[in-house]
């Protein structure tokens, strides 16, 4: 964060003033032709090609905002939050009345978890007093997906639909700096002014399970999805919540959301409630039904309450889906050896040595099979590669099981 500041003040430091230079008529008309343009390519999707008519209309006229804002737009799509930051920047010391370039930088802090530079660009559009049309659109989901438009009735919002969105917006700003109660005072402003609107329900929900008022987040939760039905995220709450709710089929049909499933999942695992982690690792199975990880994870839960022929099915699914996920061989082998399948298990073990011949623990657990086999020469010759790689359990063993 701090290399972000300092080259924009390094970056203001250069020299650059606003008011030393006139552009001629000339350069003016034939950037403003640049830039339309850099436009119709950008909106086009042609987002690499737009770059250098962009750069050449910004290089005739330093002042078009319009270019400079498109050009910070491409310049995060391409991850160069620095270097968006600096255009919109320079944007606001030109016109400090060009709210979108304070909108465009309030998401770049916020991205980068810098909650009160997004705080304070937020609060410049809220409380700014004027008149206002936007150049750029705001879509209320999960995050906001930005940009100048042409036409249509999109393409214009008013000042008052801006001050909305950035209100929300300062809400979840809030909400994820840990300011509860400051989220909670924003999101119930919203509410009073647009009570129909159903993610602002979610979110206060959301916010009500974060300062520990479980049913106030549960009515807020079912009052999001009275109004929508096929409130996903509301839905998913919901059922955190309230495992009673049954969560809708749609939900399983969003793979955006088998990432929010595994995570509840891989959290259950790593406080040993194996139960639960089955629960939402099968959820995240459902709908996304080829990531060998969630397969693995679930299988050691399975495996940790004893149901090892579950585990198997999940360990041989991950390495179907996978092969090179290669734990998934030693995770079977080692449930075989425990069922006293050392044969079997040895198998499991040797396919995985033969991409990992290293692992002290793999080859001991290997000799011991072996051993277990009366395959006294192999299981001595693994005995003694574990001890050499430093498991002193096998050098412990290697006097009891191969004296000579």
């Amino acid at each position: 964060m701090r290399l972000i500041y300092s080259l924009l003040f390094l970056f203001f430091l250069s020299g650059f003033s606003f008011g030393q230079r006139t552009v001629s008529r000339a350069n003016q008309e034939e950037s403003n032709r640049l830039y339309e343009r850099s436009l119709n390519l950008y909106e086009d999707g042609l987002t690499e090609e737009a770059i250098i008519p962009l750069d050449s209309s910004i290089q005739l006229n330093s002042f078009n905002l319009d270019a400079l804002y498109l050009r910070a737009v491409i310049k995060e799509l391409f991850s160069d939050p620095v270097g968006a930051l600096i255009d919109y920047e320079t944007i606001v010391r030109i016109n400090p009345d060009y709210l979108e370039a304070y909108v465009g930088k309030a998401l770049i802090y916020h991205q980068q978890n810098n909650y009160e530079e997004a705080i304070r660009n937020l609060n410049h559009i809220l409380n700014y007093d004027g008149i206002h049309e936007t150049k750029a659109i705001y879509f209320k989901t999960s995050g906001y997906t930005k940009g100048p438009s042409r036409g249509g009735i999109s393409s214009v919002t008013s000042l008052a639909s801006m001050r909305e969105d950035m209100l929300y917006r300062r809400a979840i700003v809030y909400r994820d700096m840990g300011e509860y109660n400051k989220a909670n005072r924003d999101i119930s402003n919203l509410i009073a002014d647009n009570p129909n609107y159903p993610e602002y329900h979610t979110v206060k929900g959301m916010i009500f399970n974060k300062l520990n008022l479980p049913d106030s987040a549960i009515v807020s939760f079912r009052q999001a999805l009275a109004l929508e039905p096929g409130n996903k995220s509301a839905s998913y709450q919901l059922h955190l919540l309230d495992p009673s709710y049954s969560l809708p089929d749609e939900i399983f049909e969003d793979k955006e959301f088998h990432y929010a499933f595994a995570k509840k999942g891989f959290d259950a695992f790593e406080v040993g409630d194996y139960d639960e982690a089955i629960e939402f690792y099968s959820y995240a199975i459902k709908a996304s039904p080829d990531e060998s990880d969630y397969y693995s994870t679930r299988g050691l839960a399975y495996e940790k309450i004893a149901e090892f022929d579950l585990a198997i099915q999940d360990f041989e699914k991950a390495l179907e889906l996978d092969s090179y996920f290669i734990a998934n061989y030693y995770r079977i082998g080692n449930i075989l050896f425990k069922r006293r399948s050392f044969s079997k298990a040895n198998q499991y073990y040797t396919i995985y040595l033969s991409y990992a011949p290293d692992d002290e623990r793999v080859l001991f657990n290997s000799a011991m099979a072996h051993l277990q086999l009366k395959q006294t020469e192999e299981g001595c010759r693994k005995l003694q590669t574990s001890a050499n790689l430093g498991m002193t359990q096998a050098t412990q063993l290697l006097n009891k099981y191969c004296k000579n």
